[in-house]
């Protein structure tokens, strides 16, 4: 009989996506009979304490980012580096005295590049092994891609959630020539996996609204949505992503808003409507490959990450996307129904196993 294990698993908080795909871990570890804990701060802690209130949570802050309002994200990252450099310090200084304190035997970081330490077994989840960044400065990606596995290899382990051959879901970003010596392709992590799926495919909406992401992009493409949405006879709801103290928005005669939603809420709104409209995040993305949903995915402006998803999967033909300050919402509804996603293979979770 193995030797339980106290388990720490923290994800970044920049949206929903890092803690979204964390879930069918911590749901996998809590059967193996681990002890869990999990860390963090912003929506993403609060959605791992909704999922779990059951499991001991930590308050562990993260980099927190805040994008511009124009096209280019360049600028601001730039600046912000200093920041997001100090920010890991003090996440491995944090952590030091988490593991100390608590007696963890096992981190696992989602892209949280500071959550390393000698004292026990770390492993760091992340997609982005290449980091996409503007075509006039792409010189510089292979010095970003040095940077970032010098962090990654940090760690004892780096899980892909991808799987290594064709269909994978993040193209150059998890399958670039060479990858770290320590990384390990696991298959896709979603919350929304097979047997979670009893809610039938019934449908009562016409579209649903999944807004997540840092400011002030997803209030920017909130109310681009509702201006278009507003004009057309769709039944719609949006899921806002925010906690209860934001700004709430009364419902509309077609509309109807909720700021947060647990899984099996945003299971059944998914499961229920027709087209799904959202960023075209990587966990997002997994998401609506596991229910097999028809999707309009609109990257955020200048987040190279998500143009680049977004671009993969148009290519691919499984998801209709298009840019934030060309939508057009009548015409993507009819763009739509030309795309699919080929199945995948669902994850047995084997790499958790050794544990």
């Amino acid at each position: 009989m193995k030797k339980t294990k106290k388990i720490l698993i923290s994800p970044l908080d920049w949206g929903l996506g890092h803690a979204s795909r964390d879930i069918p871990i911590i749901q996998k570890l809590i059967e193996l009979g681990h002890e869990v804990i999990i860390a963090g701060s912003g929506n993403s802690l609060l959605l791992l304490k909704t999922e779990f209130p059951q499991l001991k949570s930590i308050y562990l802050p993260s980099f927190k980012i805040k994008y511009s309002k124009g096209k280019s994200q360049l600028f601001r990252i730039l600046i912000s580096s200093p920041k997001f450099l100090f920010c890991i310090f003090r996440e491995y200084k944090l952590l030091n005295k988490i593991i100390s304190s608590e007696k963890i035997d096992i981190v696992i970081s989602d892209n949280r590049y500071g959550l390393f330490n000698s004292k026990c077994y770390s492993i760091i989840i992340t997609h982005q092994l290449l980091i996409k960044i503007p075509k006039s400065v792409s010189f510089i990606e292979k010095i970003l891609q040095k940077i970032n596995y010098y962090f990654i290899e940090k760690f004892a382990q780096c899980w892909i959630p991808d799987y290594e051959k064709e269909p994978n879901i993040s193209g150059e970003l998890g399958h670039p020539e060479i990858i770290p010596l320590n990384a390990v392709y696991i298959g896709h992590l979603s919350r929304f996996h097979k047997t979670f799926n009893d809610y039938g495919n019934i449908k009562e909406n016409d579209i649903l609204v999944i807004l997540s992401g840092p400011e002030p992009q997803r209030s920017i493409l909130e109310k681009i949505l509702i201006a278009q949405i507003s004009k057309i006879d769709y039944k719609t709801i949006f899921v806002r992503g925010a906690n209860e103290f934001f700004n709430k928005i009364e419902d509309s005669e077609n509309i109807k808003f909720i700021q947060f939603a647990d899984s099996k809420t945003i299971t059944k709104l998914i499961k229920s409507s027709e087209i799904v409209i959202s960023r075209a995040g990587y966990s997002t993305i997994m998401d609506l490959a596991a229910l097999s949903k028809k999707a309009i995915l609109i990257p955020t402006p200048g987040q190279t990450e998500q143009e680049y998803l977004a671009e993969y999967v148009k290519n691919k033909v499984w998801f209709f996307t298009q840019k934030q300050d060309e939508l057009n919402i009548s015409q993507a509804i009819c763009e739509v129904k030309k795309y699919k996603m080929p199945e995948i293979e669902e994850n047995e979770f084997g790499f958790l196993s050794t544990f």
